[in-house]
């Protein structure tokens, strides 16, 4: 995980975090994606992506990961080495994940470790990071 904190922004309020990745090579079956909530390398949540067509939200806490949704396969991810963009958006205590503006899932926000933001990738891959765009909302 590589994170930082932006000064100002709070993930306690309502907030949209969006990320636009071109996978360029590695593994299909393992993924890449968004971190927030984090207090360091072992403490966070995170939304991935992997170029099977699979979607998951999970808690890593001290170092080990929690599949808080599972596993989802969903049509909306572009397969293999190719671009997509991940949004998670949070309103009042749930948090709304799409990919390529197609609503995945809901889930409820849970608790934070911390501030950090960040992006993640499992295993050995190369993945292109087009912009982050993050934000508050009403």
């Amino acid at each position: 995980m590589h994170a930082t904190s932006i000064k100002g922004f709070d993930l306690h309020k309502n907030f949209v975090i969006e990320a636009v990745f071109t996978k360029i090579s590695g593994t299909d079956e393992r993924g890449f994606g968004i971190t927030w909530g984090g207090k360091d390398g072992g403490n966070y949540y995170e939304a991935k992506i992997a170029g099977n067509g699979c979607f998951s939200y999970a808690e890593m806490k001290k170092g080990t990961q929690s599949l808080i949704t599972g596993r989802i396969i969903t049509e909306s991810i572009n397969r293999e080495n190719s671009t997509n963009k991940l949004t998670v958006k949070k309103v009042g205590r749930q948090l709304h994940f799409f990919v390529n503006d197609q609503h995945v899932i809901n889930a409820p926000s849970k608790p934070l470790f911390g501030h950090q933001l960040g992006f993640v990738l499992d295993g050995k891959m190369k993945v292109e990071i087009d912009y982050i765009s993050v934000r508050q909302i009403s």
